[in-house]
């Protein structure tokens, strides 16, 4: 990463040649946790003072700097970028006024008309409504509100918005991103709307393409996120909770049902981590839960004041909340299992213990002593506003971890959005910015598209089938890497055919097609073509890191079909003799499957008798080697280690298929990526005899092929 920046940042040069871990200014960049706030200047001025008093460049140079070198400290750094430029050096964001807490009153009252809607947007899972109703009954004014989303909700809406224009009145249109479509004749009638001054109109919606964009740019546009932080979360759950009517125990099972809410809600920030899927959990979740445990438990009291922990009803509660109501969302085995470890820790009579803990990790964190709403609500305003997250079971980098992913998103939009600048300039090209009529933006995709035809390699030469009835044909193994030296040959013709077209365009050799069209789009935005993603990548992939993947794809098949292309019908003993790099086939599944055949055949059983295996030591037995495996959250020696969220890397895998299966250990997933969108096969994995297994399930441990 620093030679790409030396390379393409002329002032970078000098600073990273002299970087040292022996330079204290530096030492002391590294390790500070706002490293934006004390970039050594010999960096970002490394070319010279000119840029001393210029706020807005050496902003821009710090953020460069951190990005190369702190990229969990991105988006801090580009808001400091953005408070130089529209403020001045040293101001936040909030300094600045871009930043500020909405105030819907004087939203309404001062900001708006009654032909301007007021668009409250809002994360999957979080309803602004609520704020709509709080100040209608604090201003004493009348709200029609409508559920949009079905075709009586499209004629209640027009209703609504008719009445409303002639009284003066509020109109509350929920979930309007449901209706995309009708929202276009919205549009239309605000713009001939005759109403009186009261007359507001509010659209809640979830943040989605699908609304039109004119729509907002009329509107007064409002955006709303939970508050982060357990703390937040447990106030707002709690406050909600009307008065308990029944038995004087379930105060404190509410309370734990807010404590489960807050984590399950909390974990959704650090997906892939917390959650591998972005769940819509949402208050709705909360409300049915309650309504459950309150019906459960007043049954179970028979009217009386009190009743005995023990006879709760627990195996229904949790049951209930597992399988039905959060379990319900939920469609990832291992996610499920997250869920029921803090279910079944949580829902026990053991939690009207006095010593009872929340939390037992690395820290404990011991529920309130007492048995009132009050008492609770109390205990969660001593709770710290950012909780750390081992809070969640997470292990202790987590946040790191997702500042570095958020980052990395940021980096992607501006890229996007730049492309998309690009392409409304591409008539205006000024003067001197040409080069023989090419624009510069031209000239640079023409560069990168030269630097990767030379990156990648020139041809990959087919297997040389043998014929039909030989017995190598039938080999499950052949048949994959057959495979895949076939699909990869194919693309790569194709890649480079579509990097030599590119180039002629850019040359001004060849006039421009819809395809080519389509590939400068897709080469300014640094994303990788749609016709060239014929196997799976990481979500976010950039078209520099798909290219330094697919050589490196490329040259491990071509090692692959070397091995077999000279074997007989012992292709399954040439495999095993080499370290296949499973990430890093177009199709592992096949590949995995494939090895299941194998050995499945050489047994003589069938696929349902054997089992899979996993291990960093070579065992007795058919086992093939796979390398470039990662395990995340742990250390794997013998056994699993729980670390403090970091990747520890094995070299050399065995995978192995038998008929037996041990029930010692825990089942840990294998995913194809890091963004755990992918899941390949399940492995029962031993742990250190001093390791927690449900603290294995709860930090969401994992293995990685990619």
């Amino acid at each position: 990463g620093l030679a790409v920046h030396a390379h393409a940042l002329g002032w970078c040069r000098s600073w990273i040649k002299t970087l040292s871990s022996d330079d204290a200014e530096w030492v002391a960049f590294m390790q500070n946790a706002e490293p934006e706030r004390c970039v050594p200047r010999s960096a970002v001025l490394a070319d010279g003072s000119e840029l001393a008093q210029m706020a807005a460049a050496l902003a821009l140079r710090e953020f460069i700097v951190v990005r190369a070198l702190r990229p969990d400290r991105v988006l801090a750094a580009a808001a400091r970028f953005a408070a130089a430029v529209f403020g001045s050096a040293g101001q936040t964001l909030e300094q600045c006024g871009m930043v500020a807490e909405a105030n819907l009153a004087r939203v309404v009252s001062e900001e708006t008309t009654p032909a301007m809607p007021i668009a409250l947007c809002s994360v999957p899972g979080h309803d602004a409504a609520y704020r709509v109703d709080a100040l209608a009954r604090e201003q004493q004014r009348t709200v029609h509100a409508v559920a949009m989303g079905s075709i009586e909700g499209l004629a209640l809406a027009d209703q609504a918005i008719a009445l409303a224009a002639k009284t003066g009145s509020w109109v509350l249109l929920k979930n309007v991103h449901l209706a995309a479509s009708w929202l276009g004749q919205l549009e239309k009638r605000l713009q001939t709307l005759r109403a009186p001054d009261g007359f507001r109109l509010f659209l809640t919606m979830e943040i989605n393409p699908a609304v039109p964009p004119s729509l907002l740019r009329r509107a007064r546009t409002l955006v709303f996120e939970p508050a982060p932080g357990i703390r937040a979360n447990m106030l707002e759950s709690l406050t909600s909770i009307p008065a308990s009517t029944g038995p004087a125990e379930l105060p404190r099972l509410r309370f734990m049902l807010a404590w489960l809410h807050s984590v399950v809600i909390e974990r959704l920030r650090y997906a892939p981590l917390g959650w591998t899927t972005p769940y819509e959990f949402s208050d709705a979740d909360f409300a049915c839960a309650l309504a459950t445990v309150d019906c459960w438990v007043v049954r179970a009291a028979h009217g009386r004041a009190n009743i005995d922990p023990a006879r709760i009803p627990w195996t229904a509660i949790r049951t209930l909340l597992s399988e039905c109501i959060y379990g319900g969302r939920i469609d990832s085995d291992f996610d499920h299992r997250v869920l029921r470890v803090f279910i079944d820790r949580w829902f026990c009579a053991d939690a009207y213990n006095a010593d009872f803990a929340l939390v037992n990790d690395d820290c404990v964190v011991r529920g309130p002593d007492g048995t009132s709403h009050e008492e609770f609500v109390a205990w969660c305003h001593e709770l710290p506003e950012h909780e750390p997250p081992v809070w969640l079971g997470l292990p202790p980098n987590a946040e790191s971890l997702v500042l570095v992913q958020k980052g990395q998103e940021f980096v992607a939009d501006v890229r996007r959005l730049r492309s998309l600048m690009d392409d409304d300039d591409d008539d205006d090209v000024e003067e001197g910015a040409q080069t023989s009529g090419v624009p510069a933006y031209m000239r640079h995709i023409d560069t990168v598209a030269t630097a990767f035809e030379q990156q990648l390699p020139q041809a990959l030469p087919l297997l040389s089938l043998p014929s039909s009835s030989s017995s190598l044909v039938q080999t499950p193994l052949f048949r994959v890497i057959e495979r895949e030296t076939r699909v990869a040959h194919k693309l790569l013709t194709l890649v480079h055919r579509d990097l030599h077209a590119l180039r002629r365009v850019c040359r001004g050799e060849t006039k421009q097609t819809n395809h080519v069209r389509n590939l400068l789009r897709d080469f300014n935005a640094n994303v990788v073509p749609r016709a060239w993603l014929q196997y799976t990548v990481p979500r976010g992939c950039s078209l520099s890191r798909w290219v330094t993947d697919f050589a490196m794809r490329v040259d491990h098949i071509r090692e692959l079909s070397a091995c077999v292309e000279s074997a007989t019908a012992q292709t399954m003993e040439r495999v095993q003799s080499v370290r296949v790099w499973l990430g890093g086939l177009l199709f592992p599944e096949a590949f995995v499957t494939a090895t299941r055949q194998s050995v499945a055949k050489q047994l003589e059983c069938s696929l349902e008798e054997l089992h899979v295996g996993l291990s960093p030591f070579s065992e007795n037995g058919v086992a093939f080697m796979v390398g470039g495996l990662r395990v995340e959250g742990a250390e794997w020696t013998r056994g699993l280690v729980v670390n403090e969220g970091s990747a520890s890397h094995v070299q050399v895998g065995y995978l192995s298929w038998s008929k037996t299966q041990s029930e010692d250990g825990v089942v840990v997933p294998v995913y194809l990526n890091g963004d755990r969108s992918l899941l390949l096969f399940e492995v029962r994995v031993p742990v250190e005899h001093s390791v927690d297994a449900q603290k294995v399930v709860q930090r969401a441990v994992a293995i990685v092929a990619a």
